[in-house]
């Protein structure tokens, strides 16, 4: 089994080439974290970086960036109060680390659901992205075509229980 998994991740995983940049291994835009919230989004951006991105941005609470810029200096900064990022610069995108389910979370979810349908880009939803779109089963038709769920077990039965009965509840009306 071991040397299945070896050979499995050798084919997988490419050296890097003596004389290139970090530019050359993608550029990765991760929003995670809220007030009071920030561990996920801490160990999230280090998985990023040690998985091997080139480049890492992190949309955070303006509130929060203190944390983001002491922890992981080597990430770039997004405040999440600027719904104007251009997601076209990014490689791929991983929304969901402990980003909360308020509104202005949902509704940074819809601005990433909106912009990547206009320049797809590989897509990971995990933890409250998740939450936020069993809370609002209309989310659902937006999740773009091969994008990634990566549920934890409770969240996965707290998600799908939510569907559940609201699947239910409609079918009574």
């Amino acid at each position: 089994m071991q040397t299945l998994m070896q050979n499995l991740i050798s084919a997988i995983l490419k050296p890097r080439v003596a004389d290139s940049h970090k530019g050359d291994y993608g550029h990765a835009l991760l929003v995670a974290g809220s007030d009071g919230k920030m561990g996920a989004a801490v160990i999230a951006a280090r998985a990023c970086l040690r998985s091997g991105v080139g480049l890492l941005s992190v949309v955070v609470p303006r509130a929060e960036r203190i944390i983001l810029q002491v922890t992981i200096p080597e990430a770039m900064l997004v405040k999440r109060d600027n719904l104007d990022f251009n997601i076209s610069k990014f490689s791929a995108l991983g929304v969901g680390p402990a980003l909360g389910t308020d509104s202005s979370a949902k509704k940074l979810l819809n601005y990433i659901f909106k912009e990547i349908k206009k320049t797809p880009k590989p897509l990971l939803l995990d933890a409250d992205a998740l939450n936020i779109i069993s809370l609002n089963p209309s989310l659902l038709k937006k999740i773009p075509e091969n994008t990634i769920l990566t549920p934890h077990p409770k969240n996965l039965i707290v998600c799908s229980a939510r569907m559940i009965v609201r699947k239910r509840a409609f079918k009574r009306l």
